[in-house]
C-alpha cells in the first residue's frame, strides 16, 4: 500500500509539477490561463474523491474500484503529453477522477486492514498513517525534481533562459516517466490483495426511512467537499503562482547547477518527510504521559497553522 501510494501521489505531482509550464511552453496559454485550468484540475482531483466513496461502498468495495479507476489513470497519463489541446483535457479530466478514487480508497483500505488485523492499537494505526504519508510525500518529492529534469533535459532547455527548444518532446518525457510508474505500482496493490482487509459489501435491503438517512448524510458530505473543492481550487499555489514567483525573482543557480523553476515545488514534501517522525515522536511521548491526541485535534492544529502561514504569506 505505501509502494502504491508514493507511486500514485509520484503521478498526481508529476502532472502538477510540470503541467502548468506545459501549458504556457506548449499550448501557448497566459499564466493566468494556466493557472486556472490548474487549479480546476486540483480540485476536481480531491472533490472526485467522494465519487470514489460511493462506488467502492456501495458496489465494487475498495480493492476493485482502485484496481479498475487505475486503468484509464495511467491511460491519460499516457495521453497528457501528446501535446494534442483537446486530449489534453480529456486525459486530465481522467486523471483528476482516477486521483480522486484511487487515493481515498488505499487510505481506507489501509485503516480498515490495521481495524481487522491489529484491532485496538490507535497508536500503532496512527504511526502507519504518519509513514504512509511519508511514503507518499517521498513520491511527491522525487516528482517535482524529476520530471521538470527530464523535460529539460529532453526539451534542451536553455539554461540562460529556461525556455525549452523542443518543448513537447521534452513535456512527453516528463509525463511518461510517472505513467510507467504507475503501471509498476498497480502491479504492487494487485500482488498484495492476500494481506489487505476482508470486504463485505452489505447489500441488504433498508427501510425508506434508512434509505432517506443515509441519503441525507451523503448531502451533507457532498456540502462538505463541495466547499474543500473551493479551497483547494485557490489554496494549492505551489503548482502556479510560486513557480511563476520562482522565474521572476529568484536566483536558481545553486552551486553551478540551474534547478527548475517547477522544482521549487519539492520543497514542501521534503520538509514533510523531515518533520513527520518528529511529531510520530512526539506523539508517543504525549501518549505515554497520558495525553491522548486524537487524530482530529492534529487536523485542527494543521488548519490553524497554515491559515497562519498563508496570513504571513499575504502580509
Amino acid at each position: 500500500l505505501a509502494v502504491t501510494g508514493t507511486f500514485t501521489q509520484l503521478v498526481i505531482l508529476a502532472n502538477v509539477a510540470v503541467l502548468t509550464l506545459y501549458l504556457v511552453h506548449v499550448f501557448l496559454y497566459t499564466r493566468d490561463e494556466a493557472s486556472k485550468l490548474v487549479h480546476l484540475y486540483v480540485a476536481g482531483c480531491y472533490f472526485s474523491s467522494l465519487l470514489g466513496g460511493v462506488i467502492a461502498d456501495r458496489f465494487l468495495g475498495k480493492y476493485w474500484t482502485i484496481v479498475l479507476f487505475a486503468i484509464p489513470y495511467i491511460v491519460g497519463q499516457f495521453v497528457v503529453g501528446l501535446s494534442v489541446e483537446y486530449l489534453t483535457y480529456g486525459a486530465l479530466v481522467l486523471l483528476a477522477l482516477g486521483s480522486g478514487i484511487i487515493k481515498p480508497n488505499i487510505s481506507t483500505l489501509m485503516g480498515l486492514t490495521y481495524d481487522q488485523q491489529r484491532p485496538g492499537q490507535e497508536q500503532l494505526r496512527s504511526q502507519a498513517f504518519a509513514w504512509f504519508y511519508v511514503a507518499i510525500n517521498i513520491g511527491s518529492f522525487l516528482s517535482t525534481i524529476i520530471c521538470p529534469w527530464l523535460r529539460d533535459v529532453f526539451g534542451k532547455v536553455d539554461p540562460a533562459t529556461g525556455i525549452p527548444a523542443d518543448p513537447q518532446t521534452g513535456y512527453l518525457a516528463a509525463f511518461m516517466f510517472p505513467a510507467m510508474l504507475m503501471v509498476v505500482a498497480l502491479g504492487f496493490f494487485a500482488a498484495g490483495k492476500k494481506y489487505y482487509a476482508v470486504e463485505v459489501i452489505d447489500r441488504t435491503p433498508v427501510s425508506p426511512e434508512i434509505r432517506a438517512a443515509r441519503w441525507k448524510v451523503v448531502g451533507q458530505v457532498f456540502g462538505l467537499f463541495f466547499l474543500v473543492m473551493f479551497f483547494w481550487a485557490i489554496f494549492d499555489q505551489h503548482a502556479s503562482t510560486w513557480i511563476y514567483f520562482a522565474e521572476d525573482y529568484l536566483d536558481l543557480n545553486v552551486v553551478g547547477f540551474r534547478i527548475a523553476p517547477d522544482s521549487i515545488q519539492a520543497l514542501n514534501p521534503l520538509f514533510i518527510v523531515m518533520f513527520v517522525p518528529l511529531m510520530n515522536m512526539l506523539y508517543a511521548y504525549l501518549d505515554r504521559k497520558g495525553f491522548k491526541i486524537r487524530p482530529t485535534d492534529k487536523m485542527i492544529a494543521g488548519f490553524i497553522l497554515t491559515a497562519g502561514c498563508m496570513g504571513i504569506h499575504a502580509v
